[in-house]
């Protein structure tokens, strides 16, 4: 009877070992896939105000390469209203793909035309300036012509 109780003990805890390695394992798992944490206000990505980029331009603009370095939270539209370049010019030199995705970290090459820089503000105005499309009503489809449904 006593050799059969100590072979119980000794599976019991056997089975208690693993049991708590199981565990041990688990939690050291746990702790390198982090869960996701809660995003307070502060957290969330803020673009950098006009004034925050023109401070950091000695740090972020070489003039001697004619590079910008990108900050976390500049935006595009930002960098090019700072530098007094048109956001377009920016895209197609920097052959982007996404105007929308920039990373910080990057460099930006402002470019400028025999003329200068081209202000975005100048380039907006004479877009919006110029006569919209004139929309045609259209009456035939297929060669056929449309006739109007009448409400009954």
């Amino acid at each position: 009877m006593n050799i059969r109780y100590n072979l119980f003990n000794q599976i019991k805890l056997r089975i208690m070992a693993i049991f708590l390695v199981a565990i041990m394992i688990g939690l050291l798992f746990m702790n390198m896939w982090q869960f996701p944490k809660t995003v307070s206000a502060s957290d969330e990505w803020q673009p950098n105000s006009l004034q925050t980029i023109r401070n950091r331009l000695p740090q972020t603009f070489n003039a001697a390469t004619r590079h910008y370095t990108i900050q976390y939270g500049d935006t595009l539209n930002s960098i090019a209203e700072v530098l007094n370049v048109n956001a377009n010019a920016l895209v197609a030199d920097n052959q982007l793909t996404n105007a929308d995705v920039i990373y910080a970290g990057y460099a930006l090459l402002i470019t400028k035309d025999e003329g200068g820089y081209v202000p975005a503000n100048q380039t907006t105005g004479t877009v919006i300036a110029q006569p919209m499309p004139v929309a045609r009503l259209v009456n035939t489809f297929d060669g056929k012509q449309i006739t109007p449904v009448k409400n009954k």
